[in-house]
């Protein structure tokens, strides 16, 4: 009970109700540069070893590592 009071009180004054805005903007943004970075990794992922083909071809002795 004193929980729910706590909350209910927080959400009228308007300090808590802007601590609350802020939180949900900051987990908004957080999800939205998790799933950013996580498109981009794969992208990454993928020049990195292309590269790393390319560099292990044009030695022609393998200095580049082989996956």
């Amino acid at each position: 009970m004193r929980v729910a009071s706590a909350a209910k009180s927080m959400l009228q004054d308007e300090r808590g109700v802007s601590s609350v805005e802020y939180a949900m903007l900051l987990a908004v943004l957080s999800l939205a540069a998790v799933i950013a970075f996580g498109q981009c990794s794969g992208e990454v992922q993928l020049v990195v070893t292309r590269g790393s083909r390319a560099l292990e071809r044009a030695a022609g002795m393998g200095c580049a590592p082989t996956y």
